[in-house]
This record gives C-alpha cells, sequence and structure tokens, in this order.
C-alpha cells in the first residue's frame, strides 16, 4: 500500500514529525475517531449532527469506522496522518473504479443501524439533505478521484 501512497500524494512532504500512512485495520479506529473530531465544529455536520453531545461523537466515529473499512474492503486509499505516534489526520479517497458493495455494506451497518439512525434522529428533516448535498459532482470529466471525508484535528490545523 506505501506504493498507493507515494502515486496520490506524489512529493508532497508531510511537516516535520508528521508522516502518511495507508490506515491499517489497527489503525482504523483511531482514524475513525480522529475523522469525528475534526468534523466536530465543521458547519454543515453541526447543522445536521448535534456533534456537542458525547453519544453524537460515539456514533459518528462508529459510522466512520464502517466507511473506512468499506473503503479498504473496496481497495479504495484511505491515509492518516501521525503525529508522534498518533493518527491526528485522516483521507479517504474515492476512487470510481473500484466500487462499494452495497450488500457488504448493509452487512456491515445492520448490527449497528439503531446507533446510526440514532446519530440523525435529533434534527431528520435536516439528516435528510445530507443525502442531497452527497450527490456525484457533475461536469467532471470521468473518471475522477473525489475526496470523501478529509479532517484534520482542530489543534493540528
Amino acid at each position: 500500500m506505501s506504493g498507493q501512497v507515494k502515486a496520490v500524494t506524489g512529493d508532497i512532504r508531510p511537516p516535520e514529525g508528521m508522516e502518511i500512512k495507508a490506515v491499517t485495520p489497527s489503525l482504523r479506529e483511531e482514524a475513525a475517531a480522529a475523522l469525528a473530531e475534526a468534523f466536530r465544529r465543521e458547519e454543515t455536520t453541526v447543522y445536521h449532527v448535534d456533534m456537542g453531545r458525547p453519544s453524537a461523537m460515539r456514533r459518528m466515529a462508529l459510522l466512520n469506522r464502517i466507511f473506512i473499512r468499506l473503503y479498504q474492503e473496496a481497495g479504495r486509499p484511505v491515509f492518516a496522518v501521525l503525529a508522534g505516534g498518533r493518527v491526528v489526520g485522516v483521507a479517504m479517497v474515492r476512487d470510481p473504479r473500484r466500487r462499494v458493495s452495497w450488500k457488504r455494506a448493509a452487512a456491515l451497518m445492520i448490527p449497528d443501524l439503531h446507533q446510526v439512525l440514532a446519530l440523525f434522529a435529533r434534527r431528520p428533516y435536516r439528516a435528510l439533505r445530507v443525502l442531497v448535498a452527497a450527490r456525484e459532482p457533475r461536469g467532471l470529466a470521468k473518471p475522477h478521484f473525489t475526496f470523501e471525508a478529509l479532517g484534520i484535528h482542530p489543534q493540528y490545523q
């Protein structure tokens, strides 16, 4: 996977004391929590989800963990920025050539579906707008890559 990191990042050099690595299964939990923390005060996320609640942060990390796993199983790039051995940033790249299985997504979601639904239950009408915001961008040449998630812990921004 390190070749994949080089292919995507090219000659990007992280700041001194930081490194960019592919997220491994052992880093998945920490990466999911770091991504939730990165979006804790992000305006669009806060509009849709009450991120000030500890339960919302736990549920967002759970949802992130599921997405990271789906990406990894599909062979899509998921990177972590590490500082002092801790994950402080995450990037999930949507590679249109590598499909995420809807069946696999359902299989991973079903055991925790009550938690995922509870994440959006406090503001259900706002949550439905996420579907509109998550549409495929128009007017871009195919295939194109997009960051589906790109988050850095606020202390490192």
